[in-house]
């Protein structure tokens, strides 16, 4: 579409149909990238985004319950689910050694905090040996 005639109504028609098969609080993530795109599009790069379309979107998605924002966890894997975790990992590390490291993972995961998606994005480059720290 032609950057100057995307409305509200446009957006909610294409969250539709990026709803199928998806949560919720997926399509808010999506969205809220989205609207990041929008608040930057005319100051940055001169492209006509109504800032106020994707507003006006945001609110009539949230009242339809089509975007949310993740349910909050609030439980923590046993000490137990994790030695299961490690040990299948284990097995599974000794007969394809070319597989993703699990154990190694998860022992990241857990003392890093960070979410799946921030550590499997984590490249060497990041890593600053000096500082000892990684940037995500």
């Amino acid at each position: 579409m032609d950057a100057e005639a995307i409305r509200s109504d446009d957006i909610v028609a294409f969250t539709e149909e990026l709803s199928k098969g998806r949560q919720p609080s997926t399509v808010g993530n999506y969205i809220s990238h989205l609207a990041a795109i929008f608040a930057v599009a005319k100051p940055a790069w001169g492209i006509p985004l109504d800032r106020q379309a994707i507003r006006d979107a945001q609110a009539v998605l949230s009242r339809m319950e089509t975007i949310s924002k993740s349910n909050q966890r609030n439980r923590r894997p046993t000490l137990q689910e994790l030695d299961k975790l490690m040990q299948h990992f284990g097995e599974r590390q000794a007969q394809a050694p070319r597989s993703a490291p699990m154990q190694k993972i998860i022992a990241f995961a857990i003392f890093s905090t960070g979410r799946q998606d921030e550590i499997t994005r984590l490249a060497w480059a990041d890593f600053e040996p000096d500082h000892k720290r990684i940037l995500v």
